[in-house]
């Protein structure tokens, strides 16, 4: 799938891109029945993550590679059309470290960046020196061009470091099988509210969290989206692997990671680079490299 250079101007100048019908609405379908097969089976295994303050919220342990059910759909991550927009917007070089998961429900909303913790907020970190070359990929499974729960971004803030906004940013509009990609410097909030009877406004995600669920448009579908992390090969990648392995709170993720023989192959195909942030990557998985048999 190719992308239009105003398409690629957009990204660079704003930080994020929204390119529909990546995914077939039917394939999309499909995709949703499996993650109802896979997230019952997660809850049998005790593999999901849970917040006490959104009980209704889920996020499933492990990234998607190690799902056998995702295989038919090249576990996402090796999504054809994913990966040649990708390529078009940091280079034909990337990689993909185990960085992907799905989840479900409404969760915590608020600014924030996904880049390093450490230079966030630092003008002279690490992370704003050259050309950034890390993004994230969703790929929601819903709509939420005219519903609540999709995300929020603050256009330009890839060369801002700061989560600190007073504005209120932008409600992306993007129906399910499109797909979403920012710059892991980007300031954004998941869970976006829209409003009855302002359905265009976007609201700062911590006002957001006071109105009362009346008053915004309750999506008919069940949030559900899943996501992905690619970078370019360079320091940037090689300093964002380390710190992203190195994260406790990405332990067991990590040990249920995806190692199945085919991921090789399927990566080949799409000319993608496998890399395996850690010496206990997919400890966790049966001896066929994914999580359930």
């Amino acid at each position: 799938m190719k992308i239009s250079k105003q398409e690629i101007d957009r990204f660079e100048s704003e930080g994020y891109l929204v390119v529909e019908d990546v995914i077939p609405i039917q394939q999309i379908q499909e995709i949703r029945d499996s993650f109802e097969i896979i997230r019952e089976k997660s809850k049998k295994s005790g593999n999901v993550l849970y917040d006490a303050k959104y009980p209704d919220a889920s996020i499933l342990w492990g990234d998607l590679t190690s799902f056998s059910e995702l295989e038919p759909y090249d576990f996402i991550v090796f999504n054809k059309n994913i990966i040649s927009i990708v390529k078009s917007l940091i280079g034909s070089e990337i990689v993909y470290f185990g960085e992907s998961n799905t989840q479900s429900g409404v969760a915590v909303r608020g600014f924030h960046k996904d880049s390093r913790v450490s230079d966030r907020e630092d003008a002279k970190g690490m992370d704003w020196q050259g050309v950034y070359p890390l993004v994230r990929v969703a790929i929601y499974l819903n709509d939420t061009d005219v519903y609540s729960g999709g995300i929020k971004m603050m256009p330009g803030s890839h060369d801002i470091p700061t989560s600190f906004f007073r504005r209120g940013g932008v409600n992306v509009k993007a129906k399910a099988g499109d797909l979403v990609i920012w710059k892991l410097t980007t300031t954004h909030s998941g869970n976006a509210k829209r409003m009855r009877y302002l359905k265009d406004f976007s609201f700062h995600p911590r006002i957001e969290d006071f109105i009362p669920s009346m008053f915004d448009i309750h999506n008919p579908i069940e949030r559900r989206a899943m996501f992905v992390v690619y970078g370019a090969q360079g320091e940037h990648l090689e300093r964002y692997i380390k710190y992203f392995g190195d994260r406790s709170d990405n332990k067991k993720a990590l040990r249920l990671a995806g190692t199945s023989a085919s991921l090789n192959e399927y990566a080949k195909l799409v000319g993608v680079k496998l890399v395996r942030p850690t010496d206990d990557f997919g400890a966790d998985l049966n001896p066929h490299g994914f999580q359930f048999d």
